[in-house]
């Protein structure tokens, strides 16, 4: 059925790989990359073996690319940082924590500090109160009400 890829040189197969992996820099994705490296491996294969047929050479690089992109998905997961790095990117209160405020007002634990020029609502949960002009830190969010602790 695949005769067509019977004698085959590896060169093909490289050429295919190289070909993904030009349309993996284009695409900025990683769809390509797993696919380009199952080509490489059919390769080198038919280096080993150069009288292979047709379907194995096309179950290699099935195979191939089926388990480097489930191993490069793992491997993702398990070692990437991109999703610790911009978990808190559209949450504006949440990247407010650990850094310092000034008190606008406060009455029963509630009130409003002031960050880079920007008014937010604070509440300070041990019921305690600070006076305006206080510098206090933020040690949580709920919402988009700081919560407080006293510096």
């Amino acid at each position: 059925m695949f005769a067509f890829l019977e004698g085959i040189s590896p060169i093909w197969w490289l050429a295919f790989a190289l070909a993904m992996g030009v349309f993996e820099l284009l695409a900025v994705s990683t769809y390509f990359l797993w696919p380009a490296l199952a080509a490489g491996l059919v390769a080198a294969s038919l280096l080993v073996w150069p009288e292979m047929i047709g379907e194995v050479q096309l179950t290699i690089f099935a195979a191939g690319a089926v388990a480097t992109s489930l191993a490069g998905r793992w491997a993702f997961s398990r070692f990437g940082d991109s999703r610790d790095k911009a978990a808190d990117l559209n949450n504006r209160a949440a990247r407010m924590v650990g850094r310092n405020a000034e008190v606008i007002s406060c009455a029963n634990s509630r009130g409003y500090v002031l960050i880079d020029g920007v008014r937010w609502s604070a509440t300070w949960p041990d019921g305690k109160a600070a006076k305006e002009g206080d510098t206090v830190k933020i040690e949580g969010v709920d919402g988009s009400t700081l919560i407080i602790s006293r510096n």
